[in-house]
């Protein structure tokens, strides 16, 4: 289970606070991860039209498919995770999982894209 804490409440001094706080209700006889890193905003819902939007439309200019497309700028710009099964891979991070920055860099390396094919991006449907 993955729990996520925004607050700033000040009653909350201590993990085991936390956890009382939100019943996540971890079992403490296994072994437990915890990760504390700095809070990302996840991508907004438009910048998330915005791309695949983006896509769509540099695909039909270009005669790639969308995947395609996606693909190649995620390889390109996107943000990649380590994965290591049987051994470690760099590969890039899914668009349902980049932060706001992380979307906005992609949108903007489409816009660049675009300007260097020509494709001139419509804010409307494709």
């Amino acid at each position: 289970m993955k729990a996520v804490c925004r607050s700033r409440n000040s009653a909350i001094k201590s993990l085991d606070d936390y956890i009382a706080k939100t019943g996540i209700g971890c079992n403490w006889e296994k072994p437990q991860l915890v990760e504390i890193r700095p809070y990302k905003p996840p991508r907004s819902l438009e910048q998330n039209a915005r791309m695949h939007s983006m896509f769509r439309q540099l695909a039909n200019f270009t005669g790639y498919s969308e995947s395609e497309i996606k693909d190649y700028c995620k390889s390109e710009v996107g943000p990649h995770k380590v994965i290591a099964i049987d051994q470690v891979k760099d590969v890039p991070k899914g668009t349902s999982e980049y932060s706001k920055l992380e979307a906005s860099d992609m949108i903007e390396h489409l816009y660049r894209i675009g300007a260097e094919v020509g494709c001139v991006f419509t804010d409307g449907e494709d």
